[in-house]
């Protein structure tokens, strides 16, 4: 029944691309990274979900608060698209920005649902 936090997202906070030396590098690996931090998040919730599954109601407003976080993530995230428009490190604003906001909200439900998910 116990699900363990992805510290390893935590850990990557500020790492994600320390090679990458250019522009075009740093997109590519903040692509990747923003790809792993997405399915690491995917597997988190749906582990958190099947732990809530004996309440309806937990679940359903677990779901719904989930709703409104991607729609606020998306928002925030497209204020970061619109200040960086011009520039060529967009892609990786914009993706840094999602990742960001995803780890952040991993460890809002890590501690929200702490009892649940570590005993």
């Amino acid at each position: 029944r116990r699900v363990l936090f992805r510290s390893s997202q935590v850990s990557q906070i500020g790492n994600d691309c320390p090679s990458a030396k250019t522009t075009m590098e740093e997109n590519s690996c903040i692509s990747l990274a923003g790809q792993q931090t997405k399915r690491d998040f995917a597997t988190f919730y749906g582990s958190l979900r099947s732990l809530l599954r004996q309440s309806a109601e937990a679940g359903g407003r677990l779901n719904s608060s989930q709703e409104d976080w991607e729609h606020y993530a998306q928002k925030a995230c497209d204020a970061i698209d619109s200040f960086s428009r011009r520039g060529t490190i967009r892609p990786s604003a914009v993706a840094a920005c999602r990742i960001q906001l995803t780890r952040s909200r991993m460890q809002d439900l890590d501690a929200l649902y702490f009892t649940t998910l570590h005993h």
